[in-house]
C-alpha cells in the first residue's frame, strides 16, 4: 500500500495544434462565406427577374436663339463627316508612308 501511483500523462494538443486547427476552421469559413456571397450576388444582382432602373434623361430644349458672339455646336452628322474625312486623310497618308498633320 505504500506504492506510489504514477500520474497518467496526457499530452494535450499544444499551441501549434490549436493554431493549425483554428487556421483550418477559418479557411473553411472564408470559403463557405465566399461561395455563399458569390451565389447571392449572382442570384440577386445579375440574374434578377426585376428590370434595372434606368434614369430617363430629357433632351435639352433650345430656349433662346444663338447670339452673334456665341459659337454654335455642329450637328452630329456634320461632326461625324468631318471626323470621317480626317480619318480618311490619315489612312491615305499611312498607306503612302507620308506624314500628315493631325489637329
Amino acid at each position: 500500500m505504500n506504492t506510489r501511483a504514477e500520474p497518467t500523462t496526457t499530452r494535450g494538443m499544444g499551441c501549434f495544434g490549436k493554431g493549425c486547427l483554428i487556421l483550418i476552421v477559418l479557411a473553411i469559413l472564408f470559403v463557405v462565406v465566399g461561395v455563399g456571397g458569390t451565389y447571392w450576388g449572382l442570384r440577386h444582382v445579375y440574374l434578377s427577374d426585376k428590370p434595372a432602373p434606368i434614369d430617363e434623361t430629357t433632351a435639352p430644349t433650345e430656349t433662346s436663339a444663338a447670339t452673334p458672339g456665341e459659337t454654335s455646336v455642329a450637328t452630329p452628322s456634320e461632326k461625324s463627316t468631318e471626323v470621317r474625312e480626317r480619318l480618311d486623310t490619315m489612312k491615305k497618308g499611312a498607306r503612302a508612308h507620308e506624314q500628315t498633320e493631325v489637329e
